[in-house]
């Protein structure tokens, strides 16, 4: 079976403007039907571009102003639309656990669920080192226990 190909839109939601980049991939076509492989595949794209959005996204928190220190990547699949597409709405934020970080989630949500999608779906991740370890290692220990993904 042919890889599926699609695009994985990355959008960078500033106070004042957007930045978007559109990279090519291909995936297993088994992501669209298998949430364990879309999530692995989800996590693998943020990871595969993190660095370079990082460097190039806008410097300024969404919430506040403030210098941003890290950026809240929420990908969500389109793989079964035509074409094919993942979208990662990524947000700039000053820091972690504070308002702005509440703040900006709340707003996620209501952007999210004006799209059709259930608050009790939604979960933002913000990907500090620390969280992106555990978040990197919770997809492997998710595709170990399953078979088809080995």
């Amino acid at each position: 079976m042919s890889p599926l190909k699609f695009q994985y839109l990355v959008k960078v939601l500033g106070d004042s403007q957007t930045e978007e980049y559109t990279f090519n991939h291909e995936g297993p076509r088994e992501a669209v039907v298998n949430q364990t492989a879309a999530g692995k595949l989800l996590a693998e794209l943020v990871y595969a571009h993190m660095a370079d959005v990082d460097r190039k996204h806008v410097r300024a928190c969404a919430e506040c102003g403030k210098p941003a220190s890290r950026l809240t990547h929420n990908p969500a699949s389109y793989l079964t639309k035509t074409p094919p597409i993942v979208v990662d709405m990524c947000f700039p934020l000053c820091s972690l656990g504070g308002p702005c970080e509440a703040a900006n989630n709340e707003l996620f949500r209501s952007v999210a669920a004006e799209h059709g999608a259930a608050s009790s779906e939604l979960q933002p991740r913000t990907f500090s080192d620390q969280s992106r370890k555990e978040f990197t290692d919770s997809v492997v220990q998710a595709a170990l226990k399953n078979p088809t993904l080995r």
